[in-house]
């Protein structure tokens, strides 16, 4: 493909389209067979793509007796065309802006049901940019759940992008749900790794999470897990979500914080 080819191709033609009209170029005013052959196509391919060419005013159409001529716009005057598109799109940006901002702000629920579909969250979190934050609440029955689910092996590769990509985690996470959490990563030799991730862990009440609690809130996302069926529910929304990590903060800044420290060596 010739520069001039690749040129054209961005401005809305087609591979064979850009052959014709610069086929038509260089024989100013032809029959559609010669264009074919000049082109290296077919005769019916060749008119069926001078026809929407010609609609365009890429291409103009004159007749000299029977005979179909071909002819092509000046490029002069096509290149006049682009900018009085141009000129129009500008024009209309603010209300493609408006219907893009509408579509920001329809939130997307994804309701999900499957174990790879729970892997899902942790591969968006790792695929965060760097120095990026989530915020997490867990309880007991989640963390469990969660280990078991995700098995020591994805656990680990978890572990490692995150600290990699300095992800800090900010985490409204019960005692009792820290304490098992320690037991189980000693257990596969894994907390010397976790313990060198960056985050800040608050207290809270275990009593106030029943069920299994375990929510992820990260970029314009907040997933509902419940590990111990693998459900996942994903709301995508910039503004729900904020308001979630504004209720999320507000409720980490009245807890007590733990000794990240005390608790790594207990």
């Amino acid at each position: 493909m010739t520069q001039t080819e690749q040129v054209l191709q961005q401005f809305l033609f087609s591979e064979q389209e850009s052959k014709i009209y610069l086929a038509a170029l260089s024989l100013k005013k032809a029959g559609i067979t010669s264009i074919a052959k000049k082109a290296g196509f077919s005769r019916a391919n060749t008119y069926f793509h001078i026809k929407k060419l010609v609609d365009r005013k890429i291409l103009k159409e004159s007749k000299k007796g029977k005979k179909v001529l071909i002819s092509p716009t000046p490029p002069t005057e096509i290149g006049k065309q682009f900018t009085r598109y141009a000129t129009a799109f500008q024009d209309i940006i603010p209300s493609l802006n408006a219907l893009h901002k509408i579509e920001d702000e329809t939130p997307q629920i994804d309701i999900l049901e499957s174990r790879e579909d729970f892997y899902r969250v942790y591969d968006d979190i790792t695929n965060l940019p760097e120095d990026s934050t989530i915020r997490v609440l867990e309880n007991t029955a989640a963390i469990t759940s969660e280990i078991e689910l995700l098995n020591y092996d994805r656990i680990e590769k978890f572990f490692r992008k995150i600290i990699k990509k300095g992800i800090f985690t900010k985490g409204l996470i019960s005692k009792e749900a820290l304490s098992t959490s320690k037991k189980k990563m000693d257990a596969a030799d894994l907390w010397e790794l976790q313990s060198k991730r960056m985050w800040d862990i608050r207290n809270i009440d275990e009593s106030t999470l029943t069920g299994s609690v375990l929510v992820f809130i990260y970029e314009n996302k907040t997933a509902f897990i419940t590990p111990d069926s693998a459900l996942t529910v994903i709301i995508t929304s910039k503004n729900i979500t904020q308001i979630i990590q504004n209720l999320f903060d507000l409720v980490f800044n009245l807890s007590p914080k733990t000794n990240v420290q005390n608790w790594k060596s207990t």
